[in-house]
């Protein structure tokens, strides 16, 4: 069953290096830049963020973005793993900036395996797994936050 949920991890988090590949490109340099940071974050996402989401829910008004909040909490949860894959692959294969997109899905398989195969020994799998998924949350916390730098200016025309 570990086969199964790598490759649904694998195939969302191609779909989400295709779609927002900035966003993820932003979460993995955090990761990189502020292991330690994101952590933290990630610790104080995975505790506000739900009680966030239940103390709006109670409401009537607030019911709809109690349940935004919570899927938005979820799928961050989910996709973490996702931005920690991309890291821990790019760094296996020692790759530096920007890649292809068919290098960043090489690289994200790389670094699920690991990361999957991790969360099957009995005593280390569970912490390691809230690991990756602190880490990973954090830097998609810090990633939301970030700007997109923007474009460089084009070259002056002679």
């Amino acid at each position: 069953t570990q086969t199964y949920f790598l490759l649904a991890a694998w195939v969302a988090g191609v779909f989400v290096l295709g779609v927002f590949p900035g966003f993820i490109g932003r979460a993995v340099l955090g990761l990189r830049g502020a292991t330690a940071r994101c952590g933290l974050t990630g610790a104080i996402g995975f505790a506000l963020l739900p009680l966030l989401a239940l103390a709006a829910a109670f409401t009537i008004v607030g019911f709809p973005l109690g349940l935004l909040l919570g899927a938005l909490f979820v799928a961050l949860l989910y996709l973490g793993k996702v931005a920690v894959a991309l890291a821990l692959g790019a760094f296996l294969m020692r790759w530096q900036g920007p890649q292809s997109f068919g290098r960043a899905a090489l690289a994200l398989l790389i670094g699920l395996v690991p990361i999957y195969a991790a969360e099957l020994v009995p005593a280390a799998g569970g912490p390691l797994a809230m690991l990756v998924n602190l880490l990973g949350l954090g830097a998609l916390l810090h990633a939301l936050t970030r700007p997109t730098p923007p474009p460089p200016p084009p070259p002056p025309v002679a």
